[in-house]
């Protein structure tokens, strides 16, 4: 439920009545089937006997909690789900271990809401933690901090190295004379980390948005590339042996 809705219950609780958009939600049509509430329009419903009970054990601590965390950061105008009202208040509590162990906005929206990818730049839920957390930004996950998975070749005397963007290629079988390496996607950042190779380095990329935008980023001005099909899918071989520790 939304908090338009946890509003609906608590107007029901203190005036008696609300508006019958309650019932939409499968919560409202619960209370209304075990006669906590009645229609009592076409539009408004309100409550019997049996409510003040149920909401003061099931609703009203919480509801007070949303509320003072609607009004202590101006949330009037917003309408977060109860579970993002639930982590808000979290990160309320945590606030000072969330900036002194510097919580990342991944670590934040894994840790809070579940998901790593939870969390957007702009969304008024993203705003609403850095005014919390008093902020002006959070600390962002570091591509080049990623781990480097290696298949070695089979004769371990490597004559070329490839980066590959997508993991599926270290899947196949080991190779005579070349090393695969992959490093989590958009990877070419840390390579400013490791030593540079004595043998042909290569990039091997879909050639699609995500790979054009990787090759753009880091690749594009000093790289020769070759172009190749297989599988009906287009791959990009980008030599880039100089721009070890230059990216």
């Amino acid at each position: 439920m939304n908090w338009k809705a946890l509003k609906q219950f608590d107007q029901l609780f203190v005036e008696g009545e609300t508006s019958n958009e309650l019932l939409e939600f499968p919560l409202g049509k619960r209370i209304l089937e075990m006669e906590y509430i009645t229609v009592s329009s076409k539009r408004t419903i309100a409550k019997t006997a049996l409510y003040d009970s149920f909401y003061s054990e099931t609703f009203l601590p919480k509801f007070q909690i949303f509320k003072n965390l609607i009004e202590k950061y101006d949330l009037a105008d917003t309408n977060f789900d109860e579970g993002e009202l639930a982590a808000l208040v979290k990160i309320a509590n945590d606030k000072e271990i969330i900036l002194e162990n510097g919580k990342s906005q991944k670590e934040i929206a894994t840790l809070y809401f579940n998901s790593a990818k939870y969390l957007t730049k702009g969304t008024r839920l993203f705003n609403t933690i850095l005014a919390i957390l008093e902020v002006t930004v959070l600390p962002v996950d570091e591509h080049d901090q990623q781990f480097l998975t290696i298949l070695h070749c089979r004769n371990m005397n490597p004559k070329t190295v490839i980066l590959c963007e997508n993991d599926n290629q270290l899947r196949k079988p080991r190779l005579q004379e070349i090393e695969l390496w992959f490093a989590g996607g958009r990877n070419t950042a840390k390579l400013k980390y490791v030593n540079e190779p004595n043998i042909p380095f290569f990039y091997l990329c879909d050639w699609d948005n995500k790979g054009i935008e990787i090759f753009q980023d880091g690749l594009k001005r000093k790289a020769s590339i070759t172009l190749s099909s297989r599988d009906k899918s287009f791959y990009v071989l980008v030599l880039i042996n100089k721009l070890f520790k230059k990216i």
